[in-house]
C-alpha cells in the first residue's frame, strides 16, 4: 500500500491516518464490550429483582396469614407485616448511603477501571 514516490511528509500523514483508524477501531471495540457488559448487568439485575419481588410478595402473604391465624385476626397479621416493611424501609432510608450508594458507586468504578487492566494485559 505504501508508495515509494511519497515524500516523508506524505508518509507521516499516511501513518497518522492508519494510527487514527486503528485507535478508532480499538475505541469502538472497547465501548461495545463495555456496553454489552452494562446491558447484561442491567438485564440480569432486573430479572433477579422481579423474581425477588414475586417471592417476597408470596412469602409476605403467607407470613401475614400465618401471623393472623396465630393471633386470631387476619387483618392484624397483615398490619404487623406492613409495620415490619415500614420499619425496614425506614432503616434502609437512614442507612441508604452505606447500603446503596457506596456499593453502586464501587460497581460503576469497577466497570470504568477495567480499561487500565485490559491495556496492561494487552502489553504482555
Amino acid at each position: 500500500m505504501r508508495n515509494t514516490d511519497q515524500t516523508p511528509l506524505e508518509r507521516i500523514f499516511q501513518h497518522l491516518k492508519e494510527y487514527i483508524s486503528a485507535q478508532k477501531n480499538l475505541f469502538l471495540t472497547i465501548v461495545s464490550k463495555k456496553g454489552g457488559d452494562v446491558v447484561y448487568g442491567i438485564v440480569l439485575a432486573l430479572i433477579l429483582f422481579f423474581i425477588l419481588c414475586y417471592f417476597l410478595m408470596i412469602f409476605s402473604i403467607g407470613i401475614a396469614y400465618g401471623i393472623g391465624a396465630w393471633i386470631g385476626n387476619i387483618f392484624l397479621g397483615f398490619m404487623i407485616v406492613s409495620a415490619l416493611y415500614l420499619l425496614a424501609g425506614v432503616l434502609i432510608w437512614v442507612f441508604r448511603d452505606s447500603m446503596l450508594r457506596v456499593p453502586i458507586f464501587e460497581k460503576f468504578l469497577s466497570f470504568v477501571n477495567t480499561d487500565k487492566e485490559e491495556a496492561h494485559e494487552q502489553k504482555k
